[in-house]
């Protein structure tokens, strides 16, 4: 089930600026750099045509979470390298356990579905948007089972 959120809208909208890049693939798994079962996860994320910043911001919007949650974080590695499909399922992994552990501590945790939402253990990283020229925005889902 997908964790809805309010779509981040850039000073000049552009809409999203490529189809969105696939993943279907467990948080935790991510988190713990173990995306061998991700599909092609040493492929490249992104075109090797897109000219990437450094840094790109990783946006989380959900709906009812009363705060928009945005960081920057380095997308390219040394000499220019652009992510493979795999770490960029790491780098969002961990900004959204960042996400959870400072909603926690700030005493808001995240709620879905009437289930507060502490960990990655349960979550999916279904795609990411390209909605900027340096923002990126994921899409996350529920496993249905856990919310029974």
């Amino acid at each position: 089930m997908i964790v809805p959120q309010t779509q981040y809208q850039p000073r000049q909208h552009t809409g999203s600026l490529h189809t969105p890049i696939q993943f279907g693939f467990p948080l935790r798994d991510a988190l713990h750099q173990d995306t061998t079962r991700l599909i092609h996860h040493d492929a490249d994320a992104f075109s090797s045509t897109m000219q990437l910043p450094q840094k790109m911001s990783i946006v989380l919007q959900f709906c009812g979470h009363d705060q928009r949650y945005s960081r920057q974080v380095n997308i390219l590695r040394a000499h220019s390298t652009p992510p493979t499909r795999g770490r960029l399922a790491t780098i969002v992994a961990r900004e959204v356990h960042r996400f959870l552990t400072r909603a926690a501590q700030a005493g808001k945790p995240f709620q879905f579905g009437g289930q507060y939402i502490a960990g990655l253990e349960d979550l999916i990283l279904v795609d990411v948007l390209h909605v900027s020229k340096s923002t990126l925005q994921p899409t996350i889902a529920i496993r249905a089972q856990s919310l029974a």
